[in-house]
């Protein structure tokens, strides 16, 4: 996707049932030398506590310069705890302030199925 990149500092706010892990920001890709270019899958590792179950994501940029965007298609978090199972979260938004369908970060609210 063109100009579907940023340069801006990126960061991510987890919050889970039991803490919330707030403002990490994504510095190193494990898998990229350059992250958040177009059509990348970057890898980030982040240590921290144990969330529990997490209820939200709130994702964003600094948005240092307004003519950069990033499309953000998902996001996938592995647990440790629960043996590294993946969860998907789909996202296909903008993260950008100045375009007509973009804002600066995305909030996710998590929906647990009813039982």
């Amino acid at each position: 996707m063109f100009e579907a990149a940023t340069c801006s500092p990126v960061w991510i706010t987890i919050n889970g049932t039991r803490s919330s892990i707030v403002n990490k920001y994504l510095e190193i890709a494990e898998n990229e030398s350059f992250p958040f270019e177009p059509n990348n899958q970057d890898l980030f590792v982040l240590y921290d506590i144990d969330i529990g179950e997490i209820d939200k994501l709130i994702l964003g940029h600094e948005n240092i310069n307004a003519e950069q965007g990033w499309f953000v298609q998902s996001i996938s978090i592995h647990i440790p705890s629960k043996q590294y199972q993946s969860e998907i979260y789909k996202i296909n938004k903008w993260l950008n302030s100045k375009r007509i369908d973009g804002v600066p970060l995305v909030e996710i609210q998590i929906r647990k199925p009813i039982k």
